[in-house]
């Protein structure tokens, strides 16, 4: 032990002079002109009690503060999840374990526990936003995590914002920096250590003590400079010339990353760099600094409340965010988090399909039935719902002292279930402005021209209908009643060409697909339909008590499939349906002049280029980490997770290939 302990004492003196200066995460910026001080902080990315020892000096450099800095805006982060994620197609799944045909046309019925699940879990998503915690250490972690604290603490007495980095251009570089992040072989200073000293505490420590001069030794030591370049480097740089553009008129307080801070390229020396004057602050933890905290933690700001539309117009209600939806395991879903206070609002919606054959119904009745299991801590109460549609409300406690409130219905077409949650007795004291505003769309006997986003198809269909994803890339689907008539309209591009059959084949095998998937195996017949498209109708009775028909139209056009039903006694209706489907000329629009700055090429296109992440696959590059022991492997992405990347969006994998389709 002595022998580390020497070699890293030796270590750190011929590298940083100054590290007695640096053993704080607090410093003061000052001089060069500025009127009032400004402060930045080294943060950790998470709820850990480790980041949250925070010294009284804290509370009062956010105090004198008149704007708050982050690297990036938490309040965008939702947006950006969404315009990342469309992206790529949604409601889509390339798992073809059930069939190819049966994956993309097949109208499944939920899975009881998949419901069950939104009722019992929060959504993954807003763990991120909001939490970040873990349910295994969540007695030993805080409310949320710091850099989110700071920005509450902001918030709370009205300071502006202020995104210290471009969030497409931290994305980039981060994923760009961990195509190559490790080096192949670690210093042997910190390979020593690392034979005696689990990097995980090693890293937890060095943050604990505030020494950031060995927190960038060990980053140094482990990292390629090419990691460093692009996590650390080119991102200091933009966040120091941010920074000193706000200063020379406010007092800011900026919270960054703590591995952002020391080393010759890190902020405090770029500061120091362009003339200021940068001092560490230090001071006690005294129960003063703790109330100051837990003032902030208490005070509840008033909810910027709104009323907002469900893309396909079924529900309005008050919320904090526009509803936007996203789709995941059979579910589409809306994450409305009020980032300010804590709190959020989400929106689960099941597709029935409850006029077609099915072996097992959900109901109100087994859902009420599970509720004793499924509902967080105490039900405080429950009221059935009767308009306008039936449905459950439920108000409970969690083990933690938070209150949320249920509304479970169930329309003729989905099951929906809203969560309501925050803090302590938020709920109680909002749950009215959200609750009373809800809205459904109507049901009605009327059919009317439905016309696809962007003209592309036009059919008379039911003014009481849902639609999953008609604006974005991917599979689409509508479905309306009128009384016990039901109707459908699938879409389905077909991009996969190892599966692309032949035009009249594919057509029948959709609708005998579709057939045998709902396990009809008797009663069926159909007929080939072509006029200027492979068509394909077909019919089967799948009651033999009311008689009760499917009847399908399947449509292979220009790469996309098409699926029509009617599920009714009524054939003309059918007939009807079919027939007022209709193909129209594909409005595009939103076209402007974009300039690629890597190839040098400028395209007019109207769609967005995927610029925000950087392609981490490169097949032809050698791994570096194949030799690497597993703890070198652990500390570098504890670092990155911890002190380096603001983990505030939610993204995929996208590669850029330039198509352009279409007729003259």
């Amino acid at each position: 032990m002595q022998k580390i302990l020497l070699i890293l004492f030796l270590f750190i003196g011929f590298t940083c002079v100054s590290q007695e200066q640096e053993q704080s995460l607090l410093w003061e910026i000052s001089g060069n002109g500025l009127q009032k001080s400004s402060y930045i902080y080294g943060t950790m990315h998470v709820s850990k009690k480790v980041a949250f020892r925070l010294d009284d000096v804290f509370f009062d450099a956010l105090a004198k503060s008149d704007v708050i800095a982050l690297e990036s805006d938490p309040s965008t982060w939702l947006d950006h999840s969404y315009e990342t994620v469309i992206l790529s197609p949604q409601n889509f799944s390339g798992n073809y374990k059930d069939g190819f045909y049966s994956s993309k046309f097949s109208l499944k019925h939920p899975d009881e526990l998949l419901i069950r699940g939104a009722i019992r879990q929060d959504n993954r998503m807003l763990n991120g936003y909001l939490y970040r915690k873990s349910s295994r250490s969540d007695n030993f972690e805080e409310e949320t995590y710091l850099d989110l604290f700071i920005y509450q603490a902001g918030k709370k007495k009205n300071k502006p914002i202020v995104s210290l980095e471009d969030i497409e251009e931290a994305e980039y570089l981060t994923t760009k920096a961990s195509t190559n992040a490790y080096k192949k072989k670690i210093d042997p200073w910190l390979t020593e250590i690392y034979e005696k000293k689990s990097p995980y505490l090693l890293q937890e420590n060095t943050y604990r003590e505030r020494n950031l001069a060995l927190l960038d030794s060990i980053g140094e030591a482990s990292n390629t400079a090419y990691f460093r370049e692009n996590m650390l480097y080119i991102r200091n740089d933009n966040m120091v010339k941010v920074l000193d553009s706000i200063i020379q008129n406010q007092s800011v307080f900026a919270g960054v990353g703590a591995a952002h801070l020391p080393g010759e390229r890190g902020m405090l020396k770029s500061l120091k760099n362009k003339g200021y004057t940068v001092k560490a602050l230090l001071s006690d933890q005294t129960l003063n600094g703790q109330t100051k905290k837990q003032s902030i933690e208490d005070f509840i700001a008033p909810p910027a409340l709104k009323e907002y539309t469900t893309a396909d117009g079924f529900l309005t209600m008050n919320s904090f965010s526009d509803l936007k939806e996203f789709f995941y395991n059979g579910q589409k879903f809306s994450v409305s988090p009020d980032m300010t206070n804590g709190a959020f609002l989400t929106i689960s919606r099941f597709n029935l399909f409850d006029y077609l054959p099915s072996e097992d119904d959900i109901t109100l009745d087994r859902l009420d039935n599970f509720l004793f299991e499924d509902i967080p801590g105490d039900i405080i109460s429950k009221e059935k719902i009767t308009t306008p549609f039936p449905g459950l409300s439920i108000l409970n406690k969690t083990k933690k002292g938070d209150y949320q409130k249920y509304h479970i219905y169930k329309t003729p077409l989905e099951v929906i279930i809203i969560k309501f949650g925050g803090p302590k007795n938020y709920v109680l004291d909002y749950q009215k402005e959200v609750f009373e505003s809800i809205r459904f769309k109507t049901p009605s006997k009327t059919l009317e021209t439905f016309k696809s986003p962007y003209g592309k198809y036009e059919v008379r269909f039911p003014k009481f209908n849902t639609q999953d994803n008609l604006k974005n890339a991917g599979n689409k689907l509508i479905q309306g009643t009128i009384g016990n008539d039901y109707y459908f309209v699938k879409e389905s591009v077909n991009q996969d060409t190892y599966y692309i059959e032949e035009d009249a084949f594919e057509a029948k095998y959709i609708a005998e697909s579709f057939f045998k998937d709902l396990k009809i195996k008797d009663n069926m017949s159909g007929k080939f339909n072509n006029g200027k498209y492979k068509s394909y109708e077909a019919i089967a009775i799948f009651d033999s008590v009311s008689k009760r028909k499917i009847h399908l139209k399947t449509i292979v056009k220009d790469g996309s499939y098409y699926l029509l039903g009617y599920s009714g006694n009524q054939k003309d209706k059918a007939d009807a349906f079919f027939s007022s489907f209709k193909f129209n000329e594909t409005i595009y629009d939103g076209f402007e002049i974009k300039t690629d700055t890597s190839l040098h090429f400028t395209v007019l296109t109207n769609t967005k280029p995927v610029i925000s992440r950087y392609n981490r696959y490169n097949k032809k590059r050698k791994k570096t980490t194949k030799q690497q022991p597993s703890t070198q492997v652990i500390i570098l992405k504890q670092m990155s997770r911890f002190l380096l990347i603001e983990p505030s969006f939610t993204t995929f994998r996208c590669i850029v290939i330039l198509i352009v389709c279409g007729k003259k």
